[in-house]
C-alpha cells in the first residue's frame, strides 16, 4: 500500500474502530511516531457536536461493555475484562487463607526476594476514575498464589499513581508489573519516571525487534502465540498486556 503511494502519488486514508488486540497494523501505525501519516482521533464527543447522537443515546450506549472501545477510543476494551474464568476465581476464594500482609515472613527477609512476585495495574481513565494495583506472590512451585496487596485508588492523578506503584514495587521486590496496554502514553510515562527499572520507553519497537528473532518464531510454532508473547514481554519490568481480553 505504501509502495503504491510513493509511485503513484495516491492519498491513503485508513479508518478503524479500536480493536480488541494491540498488535494489528492500525494500532502500530497510530503508536509509531515515525509513521508518515496525519492521525486524527475522534471519540463520541465529535458525534455529539455533529448531531449524529443525542446525549440520551450516548448515556444508553455507555451501558454496553464495548462503549470504551467503540466510542472512547480505548483499545482492547469491550469484553469481560478478566484473565480468569469465573470458576477459577471461585476456586481461588474457596482455598484462600487469612494472613498478616506485614508479617516478617512476607517482608523484611532475604528469602522473600527469591519468591516470584508480580503486580497487576489497571489505570482508571476514560469514563473510569479508579485505578487498581494488586501484588501477588507465587508459592510452592506455582501451586499457590498469595495476594499481598490489593487496593483501589480513587481520583489519583497519573503522576501520583506511578509514585504509588514505585513505592509498592520496592516494598514487595516485584519482578514484573503487568499494566493495561490501552494507554501507551501512560506506559511510556511510567517507564520514564521509573528509570531505575531500565525499561526502554519505546517498548513497541523493542517488542517488534524481538518478534523477528528465531527464538520467538520457534516458541510461536511449538507453544503458541500466548507463550511466544510472554517470552518477549516479560523481558521488560513494566509489561503492557491487554486487560480487555476475557479469560486469557
Amino acid at each position: 500500500m505504501e509502495r503504491m503511494h510513493s509511485k503513484e502519488g495516491l492519498i491513503i486514508v485508513a479508518v478503524s474502530t479500536p480493536g480488541l488486540y494491540m498488535d494489528d497494523e492500525m494500532y502500530e501505525i497510530l503508536n509509531d511516531p515515525m509513521a508518515p501519516y496525519h492521525k486524527c482521533n475522534m471519540d463520541y464527543h465529535v458525534t455529539l457536536d455533529a448531531g449524529l447522537y443525542t446525549k440520551e443515546e450516548i448515556e444508553i450506549a455507555k451501558k454496553s461493555s464495548s462503549f470504551e472501545r467503540e466510542f472512547s477510543l480505548r483499545w482492547g476494551s469491550g469484553t469481560m475484562g478478566s484473565f480468569l474464568q469465573p470458576q477459577t476465581i471461585k476456586d481461588m476464594l474457596a482455598n484462600s487463607l487469612d494472613y498478616d500482609p506485614d508479617d516478617p515472613t512476607i517482608l523484611g527477609n532475604d528469602f522473600v526476594e527469591s519468591i516470584p512476585t508480580f503486580t497487576g495495574m489497571d489505570l482508571g481513565y476514560g469514563s473510569s476514575s479508579n485505578s487498581t494495583i494488586t501484588v501477588i506472590q507465587v508459592l510452592q512451585a506455582g501451586d499457590t498464589i498469595r495476594v499481598v496487596h490489593s487496593k483501589d485508588y480513587k481520583q489519583f492523578t497519573t503522576y501520583d499513581i506511578i509514585g504509588e506503584l514505585n513505592r509498592i514495587m520496592q516494598k514487595y521486590k516485584v519482578w514484573n508489573v503487568f499494566i493495561d496496554s490501552s494507554s501507551p502514553e501512560t506506559i511510556r510515562q511510567a517507564k520514564a519516571e521509573l528509570h531505575w527499572i531500565r525499561d526502554d520507553v519505546e517498548d513497541e519497537h523493542v517488542l517488534h525487534r524481538h518478534r523477528t528473532l528465531p527464538t520467538y518464531d520457534n516458541i510461536l510454532k511449538n507453544e503458541g502465540r500466548v507463550e511466544a508473547e510472554l517470552s518477549i514481554r516479560t523481558r521488560m519490568v513494566l509489561v503492557p498486556v491487554n486487560f480487555g481480553i476475557a479469560h486469557k
